[in-house]
C-alpha cells in the first residue's frame, strides 16, 4: 500500500463579519467642543458663583453721624407706630452698636426732641406733604425737622444725611426725591412755621 501525500489543508473563506457577530466596540471618551472654562457644546458658563466679587454693587458704609440719625428715626417709628418705649427701642438698635457715647447721646437727643415737639413738627410738615409717606420715611422727615428747627443742626448736615439714609433704605429709596424737596423747604421756612404753632399742639 503506497503512501500518497495529503493535499495541504486550505482555510475556507469566511463570510465577512461572521466572527464579529455580537461583539461590541467601545468608542472611547466623547470629545466636547467648546471654549476653555465653558460648558460642553461651546456654551459659556455664566453661573453667578464665577462672577468676580468686584462686579457686585456694594452699599456705602454709613458714618457715625448717619448711624445715630438712623437709630433716632427707627426709634421714633417704633414709638409712634408700634407703641414701643423710646429707651427700649434705642437699647436694641443695631445702628448704635459700637458707637461712642456722644453719638449715642446725639441719637437719643434727636428722638426725644422729635417726640416732645411732635405737634409743631407735624404742623411744619403737613402743608408740604400731600400724601403721608410710609411710617419709616415719615420718621426720617420728622427727625430731620427736629434737628433743623429745634436743635440748630446745620441744614446741609441734616438734609444730606437724611436723604442718604432714605436712599440706602430699599423701601424708602423711591421717596428720596420727596424727602430732599420737603427738607429743603423746611430749612428755609421751618423755624417760622413752627413759631406760629402754639406749643400746646405738642401735647
Amino acid at each position: 500500500m503506497s503512501d500518497k501525500p495529503r493535499p495541504p489543508r486550505t482555510n475556507s473563506p469566511r463570510k465577512s463579519g461572521s466572527s464579529l457577530k455580537g461583539v461590541r466596540f467601545s468608542k472611547g471618551p466623547r470629545k466636547t467642543v467648546g471654549k476653555p472654562g465653558g460648558k460642553p457644546g461651546g456654551r459659556p458658563d455664566h453661573s453667578r458663583s464665577d462672577r468676580p466679587r468686584s462686579d457686585r454693587p456694594r452699599r456705602p458704609r454709613l458714618t457715625n453721624a448717619q448711624r445715630a440719625r438712623q437709630a433716632a428715626a427707627m426709634a421714633v417709628g417704633d414709638v409712634l407706630g408700634k407703641g414701643f418705649r423710646l429707651e427700649g427701642s434705642l437699647a436694641k438698635s443695631p445702628a448704635l452698636e459700637g458707637l461712642e457715647p456722644r453719638d449715642r447721646a446725639f441719637a437719643r437727643a434727636i428722638a426725644a426732641t422729635t417726640l416732645r415737639r411732635l405737634g409743631q413738627i407735624n404742623a411744619v410738615l403737613d402743608p408740604l406733604v400731600k400724601r403721608s409717606p410710609p411710617g419709616r420715611v415719615q420718621a426720617y422727615l420728622q427727625t430731620a425737622t427736629a434737628q433743623m428747627v429745634f436743635m440748630d443742626v446745620a441744614p446741609h448736615a441734616a438734609v444730606g444725611d437724611t436723604v442718604a439714609l432714605v436712599k440706602d433704605d430699599r423701601k424708602g429709596e423711591p421717596f428720596s426725591g420727596l424727602v430732599n424737596a420737603v427738607l429743603r423747604k423746611v430749612a428755609e421756612t421751618g423755624k417760622a412755621d413752627a413759631a406760629r404753632t402754639p406749643p400746646v399742639k405738642n401735647i
